[in-house]
């Protein structure tokens, strides 16, 4: 993907395609060059026939979290790459209650 990003600079978009490559690889993807994931996808039949483990559950929501913790901007987009929406996302919440074990002492 870095390689097509220098090489093809008449190519505006270079896609990380998720059924293919799988979440992590296409987070990777994105620091590498790739300015685009597929979106929430429905309904793929090719590459999971094809053995392909990611979700088609996938939420908008942790597309776009997925995005940030690359260091990217999430944006959505159609089509044509003629409409673009930022998507902001809640602040999630820095720190978790965890349980605690105690020891009683005689």
């Amino acid at each position: 993907i870095s390689v097509s990003r220098l090489m093809l600079d008449n190519i505006p978009h270079i896609k990380a395609y998720r059924m293919n490559i799988g979440d992590k690889l296409a987070s990777y993807a994105i620091n590498c060059g790739a300015d685009d994931v597929d979106g929430t996808v429905g309904h793929e039949e090719i590459m999971h026939e094809a053995g392909s483990k990611t979700s088609l559950n996938t939420s908008s929501e942790q597309l776009a979290r997925m995005v940030t913790s690359s260091g990217a901007i999430p944006v959505k987009r159609n089509s044509s790459y003629s409409q673009f929406e930022i998507i902001n996302l809640p602040e999630e919440n820095a720190s978790h209650v965890l349980p605690v074990i105690t020891v009683e002492v005689p």
